[in-house]
């Protein structure tokens, strides 16, 4: 499993991260990007992914403010 994590502060709702990978990222209630409930945590902005889902690396290296991180 991968650990994603969403800046909440530096993300600015672009959608990008939804329009290449909506199985892990989608704007949520706020306008800023969260995990999708399947793979959340305490809280949306965080989540555990399975590493075979290819597109969370894409994803995050195409976020414009490098708002998400994958450990």
């Amino acid at each position: 499993m991968a650990k994603v994590t969403i800046d909440q502060n530096t993300c600015d709702g672009c959608g990008t991260c939804e329009a290449l990978c909506s199985e892990i990222f989608e704007i949520g209630d706020t306008g800023k990007a969260q995990i999708t409930e399947e793979y959340q945590e305490d809280d949306p902005s965080s989540g555990d992914v399975p590493e075979d889902i290819n597109c969370t690396e894409t994803a995050a290296q195409s976020c414009p403010v490098d708002a998400i991180s994958v450990e």
